[in-house]
């Protein structure tokens, strides 16, 4: 185990399984790294859910969905936090599912709480000996946008990169943290094709389609592209857009 700096905090790093590790040692001091390595050479790494989670959220640091794991993490520590992953059974995961039922919350977002936890943990230790049970997943909604809701929604973004991401969000049906994070490189203006799959961190591309690009998002995106000043196609004040929720919420209330 050793010390490496990495997004400008000292981290422990070692190897396992054939894998690399790293936890954060939370500290941009070498000397107070060096004491807390000392500590996590006696202490078996991220013994406990909330140490894990602490380490994972670090890791994942910068990402689009980040804000998101931590929102769920609130809702998550109280149950999980203080337990090591082998407590975690699918009776712990009924009781978080019908409390968070209680609270009205729905089964979809029950189910990304629960993904989030279980992909920190697996991000740990592989084959993570925690136990999950998710609640069935809600059956897809068949409501459709007509096309004077999609022409009232595209007046209601004052701001370009609201109204692109509207465009190719109906376009491409791509997820919100897809669309966020295409980069200019991935936009085939000759093949008029969009790439929404990137490489993860091990090279292999997720599981996101390419798709052809129509002409309202060929449009849209060529008029973006004079005026970029970012590698992504979405940004705002010469910066990546991590999240679009509140500007929608002021489409929203503009509309009401």
């Amino acid at each position: 185990m050793q010390i490496k700096l990495y997004r400008g905090k000292y981290y422990a790093v070692w190897r396992q399984d054939g894998e690399t590790k790293r936890i954060s040692l939370r500290t941009k001091d070498r000397g107070v790294a060096e004491k807390r390595l000392e500590d996590l050479k006696v202490k078996e790494p991220g013994s406990i859910v909330s140490e894990i989670f602490a380490d994972y959220l670090d890791d994942k640091q910068g990402i689009v969905s980040h804000s998101r794991m931590k929102d769920a993490w609130k809702r998550l520590k109280p149950h999980f936090g203080h337990l090591r992953p082998d407590q975690i059974t699918r009776i712990l995961c009924r009781s978080y599912t019908e409390e968070r039922r209680r609270q009205k919350i729905g089964d979809g977002t029950i189910i990304k709480e629960l993904g989030i936890l279980r992909s920190a943990l697996r991000w740990q230790d592989k084959n993570t000996p925690a136990q999950f049970e998710m609640p069935s997943r809600p059956a897809p909604k068949e409501r459709y946008l007509t096309r004077k809701e999609y022409l009232a929604l595209l007046d209601g973004c004052a701001t370009p990169h609201v109204r692109l991401y509207t465009i190719l969000a109906l376009s491409t049906a791509g997820r919100q943290s897809a669309i966020l994070q295409l980069t200019w490189d991935r936009v085939d203006f000759n093949r008029g094709l969009i790439q929404l799959s990137i490489p993860d961190e091990h090279g292999r591309k997720k599981s996101r389609a390419t798709v052809p690009m129509t002409n309202s998002a060929r449009t849209a995106l060529e008029e973006a592209k004079k005026a970029a000043l970012t590698d992504n196609v979405i940004e705002y004040a010469e910066k990546p857009v991590l999240t679009i929720k509140k500007a929608f919420a002021r489409v929203r209330s503009r509309q009401a």
